[in-house]
This record gives C-alpha cells, sequence and structure tokens, in this order.
C-alpha cells in the first residue's frame, strides 16, 4: 500500500503479543512517527476497503471492463519487455 500523502509504501506487521494487525508507514517507521500523518492503519479496516473497492469495480460492467482493459495492457507490455530481455538472459 502507498500512502497518497507521504509517497511511502506500508507493511504489515503483527504486534507482538497482541491481537491486531495494522499496516505501517516505512517512513514513518525508519524516519521517525512525525514523517507520516498516517503512520499506521488497522489491518481489517484497510484490507474491508479494498474488499469493497474491488466489489464496486466488479458489480460495474463498464468499469470492470476498463480494469480489465488495463490489466491487458499491462499484461501485453511485461511480455514485450521480456521478450527484448530474453536474447540478453541467453547470451549471458
Amino acid at each position: 500500500m502507498r500512502h497518497l500523502r507521504c509517497r511511502h509504501d506500508s507493511h504489515l506487521r503483527p504486534e507482538e503479543n497482541r491481537a491486531y494487525r495494522y499496516y505501517v508507514c516505512v517512513k514513518a517507521h525508519q524516519r521517525g512517527w512525525a514523517q507520516c500523518e498516517t503512520r499506521c492503519v488497522s489491518a481489517p479496516a484497510l484490507e474491508s476497503a479494498v474488499l469493497e473497492q474491488i466489489r464496486g469495480i466488479t458489480g460495474n460492467p463498464t468499469v470492470l471492463g476498463k480494469v480489465l482493459d488495463q490489466i491487458e495492457g499491462h499484461r501485453q507490455q511485461d511480455a514485450a519487455a521480456a521478450t527484448k530481455e530474453r536474447p540478453l538472459l541467453r547470451a549471458s
């Protein structure tokens, strides 16, 4: 997950000896809590929000079609890049 404000990634961090999980901003974790306004987010809350977004996308055929087209475009770009790199890998 990437924070919109500080533009840094978060990672899932289970709290030792506690029963909850949360995502922590890497920048806040490495440089101090004052470096990111969000700092950490409850894992269940974030995961529920992501699932709701996915449900919204899959429930709307127009949006789903656009998302699938974007995925296919990325897949084709990745395949083209792999095809270009293949001779370089064989040569080494």
